[in-house]
Parts: C-alpha cells; sequence; structure tokens
C-alpha cells in the first residue's frame, strides 16, 4: 500500500478548502467549478454564465493560504436569452 505524501494531502486539503469557498459565496455557490492543487498553484475549470462569476471564483481561491497562484481556466458560456 502507497503512503501519500504529505505534500498530495496539503493539496487535497487546500483544493477542498477552495470548493467549501466557492459553494459558500452568493456568486459562485452551485456553479460547476472544478478545482486542483499542487504545490500552492490552483486550477480552476468549468464554465459559468458571467465574467463576474469567472473573477469572483479566481479572487475567492486567491485568498485562501497557502495559494501561490491561480490558474483561472474557467470558461463564460451566457445562458441564451429566449
Amino acid at each position: 500500500m502507497r503512503k501519500e505524501s504529505s505534500s498530495t494531502v496539503e493539496d487535497e486539503a487546500l483544493a477542498t478548502r477552495i470548493k467549501i469557498a466557492l459553494r459558500e459565496h452568493s456568486e459562485t455557490g452551485g456553479l460547476p467549478i472544478d478545482v486542483q492543487a499542487e504545490d500552492g498553484v490552483v486550477t480552476l475549470r468549468g464554465c459559468v454564465d458571467t465574467e463576474e462569476q469567472r473573477q469572483a471564483a479566481e479572487e475567492l481561491a486567491r485568498r485562501i493560504m497557502p495559494v501561490k497562484h491561480v490558474i483561472n481556466q474557467v470558461d463564460v458560456r451566457p445562458v441564451a436569452e429566449q
């Protein structure tokens, strides 16, 4: 059985903290945003309706310690008007 490194455990804990923060935030709650962390570098992926939601997700992730850098790969695809 392979033992996980402390870095891997820390990365998973960081990603989980960011996911919780995104879920609880009024602008990003319920949005399909995936979070991955590796050595303090966080990558956000998913699709949102507005640029404001995209920026809110990035800013929120930046505030979580010990984030060193955020790579924001979230796409903005507005809901088509009916």
